[in-house]
């Protein structure tokens, strides 16, 4: 004869949602391991998002020089006579590029283009002057000349500007020696 086993149902129904109760939740060790996980990769992301701006502004300063060179031989051709200097007081030109540069027609400032925060600007250029005149002939008083930009992160660029108006970007190893020589 087999012998049958009642089962209480209520008992089981309890052990069940203690052992239920007793497994909620994180321990504390399990916690700690994803925190210091996600300080981990939120410093790697932090570094790879200010080389990504830096970069961004480094490309967006090149196309603001190449809208001011533009625009400067535009008017040159046209028979203005124009300066591409570093911001200053008015209508005068300043000495450093960083804070910004500004074309110049006459007594009046055509257009003023900032400089990202994070970079610096260096002209050098023949002669050493802080300003490049496009004169109303066409041509510049200067020879060739750099615009060279650098960030904190180490990424950085060198534009040429030569005596044509023709402004191009420098490679390789002579970009490298002049962003460790000015940054």
């Amino acid at each position: 004869m087999v012998k049958l086993q009642m089962i209480d149902v209520r008992s089981l129904a309890l052990k069940q949602r203690r052992n239920k109760v007793s497994q909620r939740g994180f321990s504390l060790l399990e916690l700690m391991a994803v925190i210091f996980l996600m300080a981990l990769g939120a410093t790697f992301s932090w570094r790879t998002i200010a080389s990504i701006k830096n970069t961004m502004a480094v490309s967006q300063l090149s196309g603001e020089l190449h809208s001011a060179v533009s625009l400067a031989k535009t008017r040159a051709l046209l028979g203005y006579r124009v300066i591409l200097c570093p911001k200053g007081s008015g209508a005068g030109c300043g000495q450093d590029w960083s804070c910004g540069f500004q074309l110049i027609e006459g007594e009046q400032v055509l257009r003023v283009y900032a400089v990202p925060k994070a970079l610096h600007l260096y002209w050098s250029g023949f002669p050493a002057r802080q300003r490049i005149i496009f004169s109303d002939n066409g041509l510049m008083f200067q020879q060739n000349g750099r615009f060279i930009f650098c960030a904190s992160t180490g990424a950085g660029g060198v534009v040429t500007l030569n005596r044509v108006f023709q402004l191009y970007g420098v490679t390789g190893t002579e970009k490298t020696r002049l962003i460790r020589k000015f940054c």
